[in-house]
């Protein structure tokens, strides 16, 4: 017998730091090493998930994007998450294509609009805090690659999404 594993949960914290506040990313594993993410801004808790990382941000606009669980018929992201800090409370919009690889490729910041892409250009704008999904069209089908989509895969099974979440009460 090697030794007793303590049952103790390990957890670190990561901060990003924007201009409204620090962004703590805090990341605690269990001893079945199972991991839970959880991002707190001013002591309230934004997101809390199995898998969660950073992919953009503007700091100086109190923006970030996340990627969130992944989907095991994709086996990628099934959400991103935009981050929102210049509201009081924060924003957090879910976001992506339910049935597809929702895979981050860019993001243009700007104080009035901003566009965030996923796969090839399916574009998302966020302004005055909406984040507005494109439209649902043949022209968005053919955007998403194949490879992230499976077979069969049309009009009707795509689903363009764009959640805000209920922020817990502080």
């Amino acid at each position: 017998m090697v030794g007793d594993v303590s049952a103790q949960v390990r957890c670190r914290t990561a901060t990003s730091h924007a201009s409204a506040g620090a962004l703590d990313h805090v990341t605690c594993r269990d001893e079945a090493r199972n991991y839970t993410h959880v991002l707190k801004f001013d002591g309230m808790d934004l997101i809390c998930s199995p898998f969660l990382v950073e992919l953009d941000m503007s700091k100086t606009l109190d923006k970030f994007i996340y990627a969130g669980s992944i989907d095991p018929t994709t086996a990628c992201s099934a959400n991103l998450y935009l981050v929102d800090l210049s509201f009081k409370p924060p924003k957090v919009i879910s976001f992506g294509v339910k049935g597809a690889c929702t895979e981050f490729h860019w993001a243009s910041w700007s104080k009035s609009r901003s566009v965030i892409a996923i796969k090839k250009n399916v574009k998302f704008v966020y302004e005055n805090g909406k984040l507005t999904p494109p439209a649902k069209n043949l022209q968005l089908i053919k955007s998403i690659e194949p490879t992230h989509v499976g077979e069969g895969l049309d009009e009707k099974a795509l689903s363009v999404f764009s959640d805000e979440l209920a922020l817990p009460e502080k």
